[in-house]
């Protein structure tokens, strides 16, 4: 048995499933009792008043579950998780129903079927990942998680886990995500956003799952797109007939976008007013909203007058 606190988020394991449980496992022992009963209500288990312990990979007499959430005496509820579809095993499940002593024991199983397993009994709990990663980021949006706190960032790192695993729709990041990415478009961002529903920057440049692109340029953002897919890295722009064309036009040498361009393809534009930057620096002079990028939601960027509403 492992101590939760002892695995990283991504887990100390080379089996993924057991890597996808312990990512979890890490965000329920840092959201603790109020995240776990926000989850169990969701699931359908009502937990009485009393700290909560959680732990990982817990021999029973004939089963090893791949994690437990507990109470003393009062309650367990027995976690196993599958990464593939329809991969119930029966032997397995008959271990952990042994399990089972009483009334407010539960076994918990969490897979990528869309549909609960028909093998899995009524008594026996179960949820998809999908469900999982909406409940959780449902849990931040009502408890008003901010972006800078560890909750909040281990359950978007936890979503990109989920997405690399393909255990999550292929267009989950950008037909649900709400986050807006904000750029410094002045060079020609804003330009080819608006010309070519095409956004391109530096190869491999890292970016937090994003539904939508917004543009700060000329100490306003004015334009923002939802994006259409997944960005892609490696791209060779000349194999664009309008960003080649548009490359040549600004006198940019077109051989530096070789296989060497992160590329994003967008969609509709958003409409909004546009949103006057007033950020000053500490002497109290007017300075530039961002020189890179930023973050904020599509509901904020919809309602905001200015750069500090963001």
């Amino acid at each position: 048995m492992s101590n939760i606190n002892d695995l990283s988020i991504f887990g100390d394991y080379s089996q993924k499933e057991n890597r996808v449980t312990a990512g979890l496992l890490h965000i329920l022992n840092t959201g603790k009792e109020p995240l776990i009963r926000f989850i169990g209500e969701n699931i359908g288990i009502i937990l009485p008043s009393s700290e909560i312990e959680i732990t990982s990979q817990e021999k029973g007499d004939n089963s090893i579950p791949d994690g437990v959430l507990k109470c003393g005496f009062i309650f367990n509820i027995f976690i196993e998780s599958k990464i593939s579809k329809n991969a119930i095993n029966p032997q397995q499940y008959e271990n952990h129903k042994k399990m089972i002593k009483n009334d407010s024991d539960f076994l918990l199983y969490i897979t990528p079927d869309i549909n609960k397993p028909k093998n899995l009994e009524d008594e026996c709990l179960w949820a998809n990942w999908i469900q999982i990663i909406e409940w959780l980021k449902e849990y931040i949006k009502n408890e008003q998680i901010l972006e800078e706190e560890l909750l909040f960032f281990l359950i978007y790192q936890f979503e990109i886990l989920l997405i690399n695993y393909k255990l999550l729709p292929a267009e989950w990041n950008f037909n649900s995500n709400p986050r807006v990415l904000i750029v410094a478009g002045g060079r020609y961002g804003e330009d080819t956003a608006k010309k070519y529903k095409k956004y391109f920057c530096q190869n491999k440049r890292y970016f937090q799952p994003s539904g939508y692109i917004a543009f700060y340029h000329s100490y306003r953002i004015k334009y923002c797109f939802k994006i259409q897919k997944k960005p892609l890295d490696d791209q060779n722009l000349l194999n664009d007939s309008d960003l080649s064309s548009y490359l040549e036009s600004k006198g940019l040498n077109k051989e530096d976008w070789v296989n060497k361009s992160k590329l994003f393809y967008l969609d509709e534009k958003v409409n909004f007013e546009e949103i006057e930057n007033d950020k000053i620096d500490r002497n109290g002079n007017r300075c530039a909203y961002t020189q890179s990028h930023t973050y904020s939601t599509i509901e904020k960027l919809i309602d905001a007058k200015k750069t500090s509403d963001l």
